[in-house]
């Protein structure tokens, strides 16, 4: 279950097709126009073009951005925690121990194309990324079967018992209910470059590597009263040093995720607020847990007091990080704030090194992807390595390789680094793909190649309890034992850069959510 496009899909290449003019959803006019003239359209700049539009496809984070504007979802996330909060659904429960979970939904909702929300639009978009089968419909795997008992009411039906589930509802990608009467209408490829959902905003003009541009939908569900945008310009700018420009003459209004590099550069600047908000994903180095000196839980432990972690945190992402306690974000619900935290401490590395019978060091094989901040910090490692006598070996490619490398053991390296992204807000999708046994290699994303029949019990243990605070204490319990047997280096919490205009107002970060125009203003 790797789910490797929502991994790197924000570092991939953006497609450049031909222009593509969009007819708006909707069979009205929208309701009364913003009267404020700055309210007539919000600019969004995005690092990368949006891949697909169609939400049981859209998985990375500019297609996922016009997918929360446009759809909506059964559950969304609670300003800016991760905290579950009702969208579509009014109220949920779960019977079975889990495997099922019944969910009331608001009346008097349609979709931009005038036709009713019910349950059994619910039922229809499931299925339908499900039998899409592509990009986020892993997330939906566990369903056995939808029912729709009333046109207020759909029950679902797991294959097993599985609390992360609903936690997987409160995010766009793959979960968001599109029209089945558009799909009826329209056909599935017509949602590659068009919307018809329950959201505020709908495609009206896609211009391949330039722009998206959202309309009002007409029959939005929580109306236009007050003074919301009128359109919303999602501009596709790759360069830091044009999106700074058009940041700062008002060529565009906000960014919510600036090069870190960038961002010193436009502290203090008049007209401008700049935000920096934590993440939910994790820079760490794996360990290859099964071959190789790493495959003794001494040397890794050794390698972990190897890293110099403030010099990364300060010096390569210029302070906008903190040195992470373990594989969970402090963002996370389940993380524990307790925990032993290694450092920089070479003569404690090289007691263990001799106490694990390499005194003298040994030779090593590190990958890294084609990311400059990364590389930094493998090569500041290298170096700091070299003083126990360990030598490493760095060599840089693109991830693609890079993961048919590290997926299979034989090839494996010693080490790699990467960053770990959340899909939606449960310990569950950190932990279990990357530490649960069954996990390793190509069926997962253990690329560490790391086992432990006890982690594997709380792991499983904690995605059949019920009770959310015995879910947290076997999660605390399973990253103790993870930062004892230290399977990987966890590096660095990296937080967002969110740079915006001093006129715009309302928006609230949540580390899952894209932008909420509809919340927001602008004077």
């Amino acid at each position: 279950m790797a789910k490797l496009s929502a991994r790197h899909a924000a570092l991939g290449t953006a497609l450049v097709l031909a222009t593509s003019l969009l007819a708006a959803c909707g069979s009205s006019p929208a309701s009364t126009k913003s009267t404020n003239p700055a309210n007539q359209a919000l600019v969004l700049l995005q690092n990368y073009d949006v891949t697909s539009m169609d939400p049981a496809i859209a998985y990375d984070p500019p297609s996922s951005q016009v997918v929360s504007l446009a759809y909506g979802t059964l559950l969304t996330l609670k300003g800016s925690s991760t905290e579950l909060a009702p969208g579509l659904a009014t109220s949920w429960q779960s019977s079975a121990g889990g495997k099922v979970w019944t969910f009331s939904l608001r009346k008097g909702i349609h979709f931009a194309d005038g036709s009713a929300f019910n349950s059994q639009a619910v039922k229809f978009a499931f299925e339908r990324t499900i039998k899409m089968n592509q990009g986020p419909a892993w997330m939906l795997d566990v369903i056995k079967s939808i029912a729709t008992p009333s046109p207020d009411k759909v029950v679902i039906t797991l294959k097993y018992a599985y609390q992360p589930f609903i936690y997987s509802l409160a995010q766009p990608s793959g979960t968001a209910i599109i029209s089945p009467a558009g799909v009826k209408k329209h056909g599935n490829a017509w949602f590659q470059n068009h919307t018809d959902g329950t959201g505020p905003y709908q495609a009206s003009q896609w211009v391949h590597g330039q722009q998206v541009v959202m309309v009002r939908n007409p029959h939005y569900w929580q109306g236009w009263q007050g003074d919301h945008f009128n359109k919303v310009i999602l501009k596709i700018v790759t360069e830091p040093s044009t999106q700074q420009m058009l940041l700062q003459t008002g060529g565009a209004d906000m960014n919510i995720a600036f090069p870190l590099s960038n961002v010193s550069q436009l502290k203090n600047q008049k007209g401008l607020k700049v935000l920096t908000e934590p993440g939910l994903n994790i820079l760490y180095i794996g360990l290859n847990n099964k071959t190789g000196p790493t495959a003794n839980q001494l040397v890794r432990q050794a390698l972990s007091y190897t890293l110099d972690y403030q010099g990364a945190v300060k010096e390569i992402y210029s302070g906008y990080a903190q040195q992470a306690k373990g594989p969970l974000p402090p963002a996370l619900w389940g993380y524990d704030a307790s925990l032993p935290q290694y450092h920089l401490d070479l003569a404690k590395a090289k007691q263990l090194l001799t106490q694990a019978g390499y005194p003298h060091g040994f030779p090593m094989t590190i990958t890294v992807e084609e990311n400059p901040l990364y590389q930094q910090v493998v090569e500041s490692w290298q170096s700091t390595l070299k003083q126990i006598g360990i030598t490493a070996t760095i060599t840089t490619m693109p991830w693609a390789t890079e993961y048919k490398k590290i997926s299979v053991l034989k090839t494996a390296p010693s080490a790699f680094i990467t960053s770990w992204y959340a899909d939606f807000a449960d310990p569950d999708d950190f932990l279990y793909p990357q530490y649960a046994s069954n996990q390793q290699g190509t069926v997962g994303f253990n690329l560490e190649w790391y086992g432990n029949p006890q982690v594997d019990k709380l792991l499983n243990q904690a995605r059949v309890t019920p009770d959310h605070q015995q879910r947290i204490t076997l999660y605390q319990q399973v990253q103790k034992l993870l930062i004892q047997q230290a399977p990987a280096i966890w590096v660095l919490d990296q937080k967002t850069a969110v740079v915006e205009r001093s006129n715009v107002h309302g928006y609230v970060y949540n580390a899952l959510w894209p932008v909420n125009a509809y919340s927001m203003t602008k004077n």
